[in-house]
């Protein structure tokens, strides 16, 4: 095995995923604030249907392209822990493209029954309701994830509410004045139309509503795993978790619930969640695996002997082109946060080794324990935790590696400080971000702000 196979190869290794952790978050959603949203927002919804028959008696006309639009406002939302009752104002119109009447009637002339056959198109007609009352109960259910689904809709429209334009048939000869008449008088009773705009107009309410639903988002697509307790008298609780590359699952204090009763929407993570994930994410910042040859120090002394001499004389066992790989162990890694009047401070200890080649074989070539303290600063920034690191300070104690000093008994001299500045130099000015779930009511994205600590619990509004 080559060198450069060498380090591919200790790359791949310690480059394997490991199992994925997470740490559970909640969403506080009051019914008020989801009441305030969703009573912003005027409603459009349509319907088009391309055949409808109507039966008039002995007259069975088949409406073609008939088209619906449903506009209007809602006026109240009620909220339960099980049911969600809706009043709202609208305006109807309903646009009959044509009405095709073919059929046979039977008529009575001078005492003779004849029958006659009657093919026509009438239309096109318009049918408006400028005023509309609809009252809609909706249920929250469990098996259906307390998604509102309509389980009753009533509508009421005021006396003289109802207007239909002239109609104008083709075709018609002998009774044609007699069919327009009925056509005319049928379509201006409300009752004919009664039990299909409510068919209508159900399920597109229904969808509405879902569409105005909260929805919980984030910037890398939809979370997976979202679930909703069981609603009380003021809200609900959405909870989801937050993906880790660390095999930890850290979840929320079983009293979660008694904290929420706030008046505006707010979510909620652990103190220890939340230490747990920006720890995860710094773990992201320092490489278990560092190519040294990348820092300009070392690089320099592999190409001087004489400055191997002075500084690190066992160096001169190896050409230019060795390579020398800091590896830290994962298993060893400790990472802590601490917050300070100045703002909040990481500590980073663990254990590592410096591998190198020889005899196309890897070797731990010094074995080193280490401590890192690093400045960190955290900001929401457009709903996501972003958080970057300052200058880094590294210390550490060193040994050969077992073999490597069994085997070639070097001489016990190191440039302590050029290690400890590569150290440092791959922990600092380091930038990565959290995201955040994103909550969505409507149209309508919320962003998280206003990160605080209150008690065993980091909390952020949505706004």
């Amino acid at each position: 095995m080559t060198r450069s196979q060498c380090v591919l190869f200790i790359i791949a290794l310690f480059s394997l995923p490991v199992q994925a952790g997470s740490v559970e978050f909640a969403g506080w959603i009051p019914w008020d604030f989801l009441t305030t949203e969703i009573k912003k927002k005027e409603f459009f919804v349509q319907e088009i249907q391309a055949s409808v028959r109507l039966n008039l008696g002995e007259i069975k006309p088949e409406l073609k392209s008939v088209d619906m639009d449903l506009s209007g406002a809602i006026e109240n939302l009620e909220f339960s822990d099980r049911s969600l009752h809706l009043d709202a104002t609208g305006a109807v119109n309903l646009h009959l493209g044509e009405m095709l009447v073919d059929q046979l009637l039977i008529r009575d002339f001078g005492g003779n029954t004849i029958q006659v056959r009657i093919r026509a198109m009438c239309g096109p007609v318009t049918i408006s309701i400028p005023s509309l009352r609809i009252d809609a109960l909706f249920s929250l259910k469990s098996e259906n994830k307390y998604l509102p689904t309509l389980q009753d809709l009533n509508y009421q429209i005021p006396i003289d509410g109802w207007s239909v334009t002239p109609i104008r048939c083709s075709g018609l000869s002998g009774i044609g004045e007699e069919i327009e008449t009925t056509l005319s008088l049928a379509l201006k009773n409300p009752a004919l139309f009664s039990s299909l705009i409510k068919d209508w107009v159900s399920p597109l309410l229904d969808e509405w509503i879902r569409q105005q639903w909260l929805s919980v988002n984030s910037s890398e697509g939809q979370w997976s795993d979202i679930r909703i307790d069981s609603p009380n008298q003021k809200g609900f609780i959405v909870r989801g978790t937050i993906p880790l590359t660390s095999p930890d699952e850290i979840s929320l204090p079983d009293n979660i619930e008694e904290l929420m009763n706030s008046q505006s929407p707010r979510l909620y993570l652990s103190q220890i969640g939340y230490q747990t994930l920006i720890q995860d994410r710094m773990r992201v910042l320092f490489p278990r695996l560092y190519d040294l040859r990348e820092n300009d120090s070392f690089r320099k002394l592999l190409g001087s002997r004489v400055m191997q001499y002075l500084v690190w004389p066992d160096l001169r066992k190896f050409n230019s082109a060795t390579p020398f790989v800091l590896k830290n162990e994962p298993q060893s890694l400790l990472l802590s946060l601490k917050e300070e009047e100045s703002g909040w401070k990481a500590s980073l200890s663990g254990r590592g080794s410096l591998l190198t080649v020889i005899g196309g074989s890897p070797i731990d070539y010094i074995v080193y324990s280490m401590s890192v303290a690093v400045p960190v600063k955290m900001e929401l920034t457009s709903g996501d935790l972003s958080f970057s690191t300052g200058k880094a300070a590294a210390s550490f104690v060193w040994s050969f590696g077992y073999f490597y000093q069994l085997i070639y008994k070097p001489g016990n001299r190191i440039p302590q400080t050029l290690l400890a500045d590569a150290l440092s130099k791959i922990c600092s000015d380091k930038k990565e971000k959290v995201s955040l779930p994103q909550f969505r009511a409507g149209d309508r994205d919320y962003m998280l702000s206003n990160l605080r600590s209150e008690g065993q619990f980091i909390t952020m509004d949505l706004i």
